[in-house]
């Protein structure tokens, strides 16, 4: 057994070992020797500190270890109370009894276990005396780890906010908002999260919450190819007419819900199925939308798209394009007028009078309502007079033309009568559908068979009537074998359309009744010269002189008609007559009048 190496002691040193109850055997060099050996020296003042224990100042001192023997197992008394007590205050729960039993032992062993470098024996030593006495530290102040406010801002490459994001840090789950944003709260720490949303790929990694009231965190999430989506909507849908207005809308969504980014829409229609063509400047959104209007697109069956653009460009988007919308422009009438419309302008404008004839001549078989549309749309333009100007109407085949003009012109002469007049019946009704309820009137066309007016033709130019002819004529007719037989006096009115509105015809015939029948023994025909002579209250030009000389002709032919009926053979009354328009308005008609029997 290994001895404690002898010692050189004072008096004071051996006072106090004697004290302790310490044998000591004094040799006579001054060396002396403990009783019992062991591995640790007593406790001594040189190397036990004495002094108080820092802590709670409410805590008992922790009990003096100067010259403290050394205890084991067997152990009693005071020093074993001592003992368990600085045990106790190292987390242990003895009962300080004072007896060194195997509870304290193994409480002895566990301190040294977690107090290294001291040897793990269960004996209490100098060194473990030591480690007891000193003061055990005052537990730190633990962290504050309350909950801190993590913010998830979440945009795409543009730094466009990404809605509808949802956002996982640790156990916890938040969505983003209008603005991209998301706020958790969550003690400070490292913890992993990982976003995803419709569209872009998932993004992962740890977010650093320090101490701080609030830590953000920005979150770039990366599209994926696909996740955005144009629309196209076309009002009115499937089928127009040309000059119809189309209403063409675009709408571009991104998946998971969140706007586009900033961008342009190219509205594009490939003409006929085949030629590609942008229809309009590109177009900005606003928000996530962008319409044009459209009104040019020709006869045809068209597709129609959009093609939208981000400004400037974003990893992941490409150029986006709706899908075909099939669209079938047909050509109504009235489009297809006001287009000859246009084309007869410009040959106007340009003073091309050989495109202008060429116009004219596809007038010959066109329907009635059509060149109406066409002299329409040129009177709304102000060119229909300025047309009229370039037609030789000498020419045949212009009868048509002509009261198609004078009807949208609304100068209803007696000319534009006689023309009408011989219209066939579906020309008619055509421009009858044009000609105002009082013109009918006058005209007496008010029972004819009209074409349905349309509600869309404004004409807006007054009508202009020929009033009625108040005429008085004298004829007076002489023969080679007779002297005067007959002289007459006339009061005839006529209406605008030649009509007899009244007619005075004082014809002596009974005084030559019996000269006519003598005459007719003599043979079939009597030749008569006559001379007529007209005044008119209205100026008469020559076409309106031949007009009332015809209805003349016929009212005398039926006055003998009338008055003779007895002279059977009478077939005909024809006038051939040479007529002179006086300055005066005076109408002066001379030539022959025969009466065929």
């Amino acid at each position: 057994m290994a001895t404690a190496p002898a010692t050189v002691l004072n008096s004071a040193q051996r006072e106090w070992l004697k004290n302790i109850g310490v044998a000591l055997d004094v040799k006579a060099t001054g060396a002396s020797s403990a009783a019992t050996p062991t591995a640790e020296a007593p406790a001594t003042s040189s190397s036990v500190r004495a002094d108080a224990p820092k802590g709670d100042s409410n805590s008992p001192p922790n009990p003096s270890v100067v010259g403290k023997p050394i205890l084991k197992q067997g152990s009693n008394g005071q020093d074993v109370k001592d003992l368990q007590t600085l045990l106790n205050k190292h987390g242990t729960t003895l009962k300080v009894d004072g007896d060194f039993g195997k509870l304290t032992t193994d409480a002895v062993k566990e301190f040294q276990k977690t107090n290294p470098p001291l040897k793990v024996d269960g004996v209490v030593g100098t060194q473990t005396w030591t480690a007891l006495a000193a003061s055990k530290p005052e537990p730190q102040k633990p962290p504050d780890v309350g909950p801190r406010v993590a913010v998830f801002l979440v945009t795409d490459a543009a730094n466009n906010a990404v809605k509808g994001a949802v956002v996982k840090l640790g156990e916890l789950t938040e969505k983003t908002g209008n603005t991209g944003q998301a706020t958790i709260s969550i003690p400070p720490g490292s913890h992993p999260f990982g976003v995803t949303a419709d569209g872009f790929e998932q993004a992962i990694g740890t977010f650093e919450v320090t101490i701080d009231k609030e830590s953000q965190k920005r979150v770039e999430l990366k599209r994926v190819e696909g996740g955005t989506k144009v629309v196209l909507t076309v009002q009115p849908s499937g089928k127009s007419n040309k000059h119809d207005k189309l209403d063409l809308k675009a709408t571009v969504t991104v998946a998971g819900g969140g706007m586009p980014p900033p961008g342009v829409i190219q509205f594009v229609v490939n003409l006929h199925g085949s030629t590609r063509h942008p229809l309009t400047p590109q177009r900005p959104l606003t928000g996530n939308e962008a319409s044009h209007i459209e009104n040019l697109l020709p006869k045809g069956t068209h597709q129609l798209f959009a093609v939208y653009s981000p400004t400037p460009p974003v990893q992941g988007i490409s150029e986006t394009r709706s899908a075909e919308i099939t669209h079938i422009v047909d050509q109504d009438e009235k489009g297809e007028d006001k287009d000859v419309a246009k084309r007869i302008i410009s040959k106007l404008d340009d003073n091309d009078a050989a495109g202008i004839e060429q116009e004219v001549k596809k007038f010959q078989n066109p329907p009635m309502r059509r060149i109406l549309n066409v002299m329409l749309a040129l009177e709304n333009a102000g060119k229909l007079e300025a047309f009229l100007e370039h037609i030789d109407f000498d020419k045949p085949d212009r009868d048509r033309l002509l009261v198609a003009m004078v009807t949208i012109l609304r100068k209803f002469t007696r000319d534009w009568f006689k023309k009408f007049s011989k219209l066939k019946e579906s020309d008619q009704k055509a421009v009858l559908a044009r000609v105002p309820e009082k013109v009918k009137r006058d005209f007496d066309l008010q029972d004819a068979q009209s074409d349905p007016p349309n509600p869309d033709d404004k004409n807006d130019r007054p009508s202009e009537v020929p009033p009625d002819i108040n005429i008085l004529a004298k004829l007076e007719f002489h023969s080679p074998a007779f002297a005067e037989i007959l002289s007459t006096e006339m009061a005839l009115v006529l209406r605008p359309n030649g009509k007899l509105k009244g007619a005075e015809v004082d014809v002596a015939l009974a005084k030559v009744k019996q000269k006519l029948k003598t005459q007719s023994q003599l043979g079939s025909e009597i030749e008569l010269e006559a001379k007529l002579s007209l005044n008119a209250e209205v100026e008469l030009n020559e076409p309106d002189t031949k007009f009332v000389i015809k209805h003349i002709h016929t009212a005398i032919k039926g006055e003998i008609q009338f008055q003779l009926p007895e002279i059977k053979v009478l077939k005909n009354v024809i006038f051939t007559l040479t007529i002179k328009v006086e300055k005066t308005c005076e109408v002066i008609v001379e030539g022959q009048v025969r009466f065929h029997f």
